[in-house]
């Protein structure tokens, strides 16, 4: 088996493409791993007064991604992720008008490991979701864990990420019981249809 490097003449539109969505990859796969290292270090340095700030900071901040969280529309709206967006490419094609005075859940199935479409789609402005639905905020649901390690939450807090979860959610979405009992009445519709797609 031959390994095989990309050819030195490739344009600098695509090698930026290429960095983009490799730092995106590092980002969901080790950006949390070393922001633990980075406040460890803090912690044990001459530095530990702002590792104890932080952590401070920390415990006063510590229900707001499951409340909202805290997004940040400079860091929505980096280039990197227009770079990101064309590596694939993503595109968001509105189909209807949403009533921004509603509520919605948007399911994204399947979603596979790094959910680079949903990600793409809804936690940057890349493909404009502001400017398709106007007055809807969108936020992509994570595991609450991720919301625990120091430096990484605020970060990913930026895009409109926010800590998921049954009660969680329910208390984000305001999801009544009628809501609920719809839901509840689509699903077995739902989940029949996404597996003939998958199997079949």
């Amino acid at each position: 088996m031959k390994i095989q490097f990309a050819p030195l003449n490739v344009p600098l539109r695509r090698r930026l493409q290429t960095a983009a969505v490799l730092q995106w990859v590092f980002s969901f796969l080790a950006l949390a791993q070393f922001c633990l290292a980075a406040f460890v270090l803090l912690a044990v340095s001459d530095w530990w007064i702002a590792a104890l700030l932080y952590a401070g900071w920390l415990w006063l901040d510590w229900d707001t991604p499951t409340s909202g969280g805290r997004r940040c529309h400079w860091v929505r709206k980096w280039s990197v992720w227009r770079h990101f967006r064309d590596y694939f490419p993503l595109e968001l094609v509105k189909t209807v008008d949403l009533d921004p005075t509603q509520n919605y859940i948007f399911g994204f199935h399947p979603h596979g490991v790094l959910v680079a479409g949903a990600f793409g789609n809804f936690c940057t402005e890349a493909t404009g979701f502001s400017r398709l639905f106007p007055g809807l905020r969108s936020h992509l649901l994570m595991l609450p864990f991720w919301f625990r390690v120091p430096f990484f939450r605020d970060y990913i807090m930026c895009g409109g990420e926010r800590g998921g979860g049954p009660r969680r959610t329910e208390r984000f979405y305001w999801i009544s019981p009628i809501s609920i009992n719809k839901i509840s009445q689509w699903l077995p519709q739902l989940i029949k249809i996404s597996f003939k797609y998958i199997c079949c």
